[in-house]
């Protein structure tokens, strides 16, 4: 039976914090409880241990503030270390257990020697600790009560031979019940992100255009939706038009075509990027482009650069590309973006109709006239 994780390295900082965290943070909390519960065992210490209640309730009492100290210093520690506290914490109270046991064999009892067992049963389980953490303790838990009855106990040998081989059996037993666990756990913190991813990829695919690449008109409208019916003052709007596109489908083919809008997209991204716009394509040989941030380049700098890089595309397959654009600057807050988006459609009908390859912004030809 594998104990490998199957984790990825990539992807171990996620399982820590998503899985890990969560089981350390219930770890402290059950070791918490537990340490506190075990003050229960003073009534059968008064009981059962006579003169010798005091000494061991001077022992349980320090114990106590030892593990209640490691216990809130392990809130300030890495994940591992924190881990390590809570496993220090079980093997001292687990050497405890076994003092107070040595203790009360003076006194014919070996009832106290359960308590080791409850050790395992406790790490395997409400410790939720990871399996190499949990195969220490059982392990140091195990030779301490061994070793401690062995040396230092009037316990019978047979019986501290038979408790032996119990605890060691309920040893194996849990940590086949961790690594049925762990696989569990890492099985499912797997599915699950091979979910997320799905989801993320289709979600992005829902908002990419197939052919360039770019975000399609439902992402526009999504980014339409951040405005909420009001668009910033100097927010610079640009429709963007492929000129004589459909010349050049009929001449060439629709293939050609569709590489001619692959390469004018990665121009037009490439310009819009580093002044931190956003572009989508708006249909057919349409491109749309929001820049909120003119402080960078004008609007008109800005055009002009982005008719420069199509008229420099250069393919083997590809003849002479042109494009034309109508641009918007808002010049104060306005109540519709739909009607800044007619405006500088507007604007790209008349850069058509004054001979194409050119830039109109709120209806001045802004096109450098080295351009023409």
């Amino acid at each position: 039976m594998s104990s490998r994780s199957t984790i990825p390295a990539e992807l171990k900082d996620e399982f820590n914090r998503d899985v890990r965290s969560p089981q350390l943070r219930s770890s402290r909390t059950y070791s918490l409880i537990g340490v506190l519960l075990s003050l229960v065992f003073l009534f059968s210490d008064y009981f059962l241990l006579g003169d010798q209640f005091t000494h061991v309730l001077f022992v349980r009492v320090v114990a106590l503030v030892v593990f209640l100290a490691i216990l809130y210093v392990s809130q300030y520690t890495t994940l591992g270390i924190a881990f390590t506290c809570i496993g220090t914490v079980l093997c001292l109270f687990n050497a405890v257990i076994v003092y107070i046991g040595i203790v009360a064999a003076d006194f014919g009892l070996d009832t106290y020697q359960s308590g080791t067992i409850l050790i395992i049963i406790y790490t395997c389980t409400l410790m939720q600790a990871p399996l190499f953490t949990s195969v220490i303790i059982g392990i140091i838990s195990w030779l301490t009560y061994v070793l401690g009855h062995s040396l230092y106990s009037s316990t019978d040998a047979a019986v501290i031979v038979n408790n032996a081989f119990v605890f060691a059996s309920a040893f194996l037993l849990g940590v086949m019940s961790v690594i049925q666990r762990e696989k569990y756990l890492e099985g499912n913190f797997m599915q699950a992100h091979e979910l997320i991813i799905k989801k993320n990829t289709a979600r992005k695919q829902a908002l990419t255009d197939a052919l360039t690449g770019l975000p399609n008109r439902y992402a526009l409208l999504k980014r339409l939706e951040a405005f909420k019916g009001k668009v910033p003052e100097k927010v610079f709007i640009m429709m963007v038009d492929v000129d004589n596109f459909k010349k050049l489908n009929d001449q060439y083919g629709h293939h050609i075509g569709d590489i001619a809008l692959q390469h004018i997209a990665d121009k037009l991204f490439e310009v819009v990027s580093k002044e931190e716009g956003f572009i989508a394509r708006y249909g057919g040989e349409e491109f749309i482009i929001f820049i909120e941030n003119t402080k960078k380049a004008s609007p008109k700098k800005i055009g002009q650069r982005i008719l420069t890089a199509v008229a420099d595309i250069k393919a083997d397959e590809l003849p002479s590309i042109t494009i034309s654009i109508g641009g918007y600057v808002t010049q104060k807050e306005e109540s519709s973006i739909g009607e800044c988006i007619v405006i500088a459609d507007q604007a790209l009908l008349q850069a058509k109709a004054q001979g194409k390859n050119r830039v109109v912004i709120n209806n001045q030809d802004c096109t450098d006239t080295d351009h023409r």
